[in-house]
């Protein structure tokens, strides 16, 4: 089951997919500014034991659906570049990749 969580601050929501146990089994933030009419999905994940089972998924489209409803007109996500699974997830509900971030580091 997905459900959508209470709002926290600052246009934050939380969905989860909850187990029949009521074990949280997946899980995302969405953060909404509508200053710029664009919404952020952040932090989509899967606990292990639950993974391949469609949750990050249903998760996904549900934080889009909710951005949707509320007048977002852009939505960004980001993860690193070495991670295939996210970036399969992310481009199976309809993201594509618009740029991408070079970081450096420091010894």
């Amino acid at each position: 089951m997905v459900e959508f969580r209470k709002l926290r601050s600052m246009g934050e929501s939380d969905f989860v997919a909850v187990t029949e146990a009521g074990e949280i089994a997946a899980h995302a933030a969405v953060v909404l500014d509508p200053a710029t009419d664009a919404g952020e999905l952040e932090g989509v994940g899967t606990r292990h034991a639950h993974v391949r089972r469609g949750l990050a998924r249903a998760i996904a489209l549900a934080s889009l659906r909710h951005m949707r409803e509320s007048g977002v007109r852009h939505a960004v996500v980001r993860t690193e570049a070495e991670n295939g699974p996210a970036i399969r997830l992310y481009k199976s509900v309809g993201f594509r990749v618009a740029d991408r971030l070079h970081r450096y580091v420091r010894p």
